[in-house]
């Protein structure tokens, strides 16, 4: 708060490009949920003045009653090596490259595949019967086609899928208590009903 830092960005840890050095040190799900915990009562306690997008991605479906199939929306990022991929970090999905390929034709590729791109929730492990399933999407899917490897990695079951339970249950629960009015309250009156759809971080 000192420093006016309004946004802070807490990614995934996906065992892609420097981080398949790291996988070792790849929290195990009880010290993921108490990190998630941790920055969850953060952001509860300091919802005017910061935005972890990581907590709020669970927070923006429960207050807004958003239903979300997929974890995120495709968009065209670019590797070192000019290739376009919907995600840098599950490489392969776009054969498209920025030193080869016109504008118009990477734009009309993205439009016809970016749909199918990314798996519905009743396409991934464990998600069909869960009542959480379209408050967390499944995850973001770079972490278990990463994680796990090989084919249909994309639909198998989050390795995280546990503690993301349990951030949800205690959301809920504080939501239930009243402890999150405010807070809610805040985000309502914030955010244009417009944009609720779109958005996913800050």
């Amino acid at each position: 708060r000192e420093k006016n830092i309004q946004n802070v960005h807490v990614g995934e840890f996906i065992p892609f490009g420097r981080g398949k050095l790291n996988k070792e040190i790849f929290l195990s799900p009880s010290q993921h949920f108490q990190v998630l915990k941790k920055l969850y009562e953060y952001q509860k306690e300091n919802f005017l003045f910061v935005s972890i997008d990581t907590i709020e991605n669970f927070i923006y479906p429960i207050v807004f009653n958003l239903k979300r199939k997929t974890y995120c929306n495709p968009s065209l990022q670019i590797d070192n090596k000019g290739n376009i991929e919907y995600c840098v970090n599950i490489p392969g999905g776009h054969p498209q490259n920025i030193l080869t390929d016109t504008a118009v034709n990477i734009i009309s590729d993205m439009r016809k595949h970016s749909d199918g791109f990314l798996p519905s929730t009743k396409d991934i492990e464990g998600c069909n019967q869960c009542p959480h399933a379209l408050i967390c999407s499944g995850g973001c899917r770079a972490v278990p086609f990463n994680y796990y490897g090989g084919k249909n990695s994309l639909l198998r079951r989050h390795p995280y899928c546990g503690s993301y339970k349990k951030l949800i249950n205690l959301i809920n629960q504080d939501k239930i208590s009243g402890k999150l009015d405010e807070y809610f309250d805040f985000l309502k009156r914030s955010i244009p009903p417009a944009d609720r759809k779109l958005k996913r971080f800050f």
